[in-house]
């Protein structure tokens, strides 16, 4: 079975403002049109696509999942 694991964007500029529209929000994705425990960061979106093995982005781009070699 394959391992996945969550990483930061190597696009740092693009993480720290994130990071800052992440503080106005209080923590909801920047991206979400409702806060709500499900757009809370880390998403549920995110969550769910990590949980099937899935390699990509979360909404605002902050975070990525990629999978582990053996």
């Amino acid at each position: 079975m394959a391992k996945y694991k969550i990483i930061l964007n190597d696009d740092l500029e693009l993480v720290a403002e994130v990071n800052r529209q992440l503080q106005e929000t209080r923590g909801y994705c920047p991206c979400a049109l409702e806060w709500n425990e499900d757009t809370k960061c880390i998403c549920s979106t995110f969550r769910e696509a990590l949980a099937k093995g899935e390699e990509t982005e979360c909404n605002c781009g902050k975070y990525k999942i990629v999978k582990i070699e053996d």
